[in-house]
């Protein structure tokens, strides 16, 4: 995990963030904006990895409700991408789940870690789509069946959940990526220097 952090955090195209269980403090996985393009109005959600014991549960839909909200309301862009493994069923479904259209297949588009060239299946969320996947999100993280692991939810006039969030997004303590974020996404904080992993 501290390679792909590094690796991330040294390239410039892209926005990293550590994923962090705000009860733990423990970071547990990384996702990213990337290609971003206030011109054209686009950005894309990617390089997203989270640790096994985090799968089914609510890492991966608080985090991309953060940035997606973040993407449209704050950058204003008109299209989120996102561009998965053919090979990844889970990630495929997640994105299916999450109701992004998925627009079709780039074939050999990229060289997996494994040496093999890789089919990516590409998805979107535009603008006029942005308000129904909100709900969607916003369903599953204050469902009846999650409200146990989050506390108490109550909704906020403006209808978003008020409740302890279970995790926060953290951007990497590179001094960069925090200045390429622009403003703050969700909950976000800055990492302090010295991060153990």
């Amino acid at each position: 995990m501290v390679n792909f952090i590094e690796d991330t955090r040294a390239t410039r195209a892209l926005t990293a963030f550590a994923v962090v269980d705000a009860g733990s403090g423990l970071v547990v996985g990384s996702t990213a904006f990337r290609d971003l393009s206030l011109d054209d109005r686009r950005v894309e959600i990617g390089r997203t990895f989270y640790a096994r014991s985090t799968w089914g549960s609510l890492v991966n839909p608080v985090s991309k409700w953060l940035l997606l909200r973040h993407a449209f309301e704050s950058w204003d862009v008109h299209r989120v991408g996102f561009r998965v493994d053919a090979r990844n069923a889970r990630s495929l479904a997640a994105m299916r789940r999450l109701g992004a259209y998925e627009e079709g297949v780039m074939r050999g588009h990229r060289t997996a870690p494994d040496g093999t060239r890789a089919d990516s299946v590409c998805f979107s969320i535009l603008a006029h789509e942005w308000a129904g996947v909100e709900l969607g999100l916003l369903a599953r993280i204050t469902s009846p069946r999650i409200v146990p692991v989050l506390g108490p939810v109550e909704m906020s006039a403006a209808g978003e959940p008020v409740t302890t969030p279970l995790l926060s997004v953290v951007p990497p303590v590179a001094d960069h990526v925090a200045e390429a974020a622009g403003q703050a996404v969700g909950s976000v904080t800055a990492l302090p220097p010295a991060v153990a992993l």
